[in-house]
């Protein structure tokens, strides 16, 4: 993804108008959820899909059956077989 800088105005209830270039590059539409995450003063702003698609990416076990995995060591401990 490119980067974006936008300038804008908080309003004063505390809301911001996400710029459409921006709601576009981060395929942002009425009615997603966003996550909005703070760190060192930093605030960055991703959909609630986009954020569970990363995780799920970050958190994958390729090529494993992890119900298949403990189906099996389930089996084994049943059968005193464990390590």
């Amino acid at each position: 993804m490119s980067m974006v800088h936008k300038e804008v105005e908080l309003g004063e209830k505390g809301r911001v108008v996400i710029p459409q270039e921006v709601r576009k590059a981060l395929g942002a539409a009425p009615g997603d959820r966003l996550v909005f995450t703070l760190e060192d003063g930093i605030i960055t702003v991703t959909t609630r899909a986009r954020l569970v698609k990363n995780l799920r990416g970050k958190y994958h076990l390729p090529n494993r059956n992890l119900t298949e995995e403990l189906s099996q060591e389930r089996a084994q401990e049943a059968d005193g077989k464990t390590w």
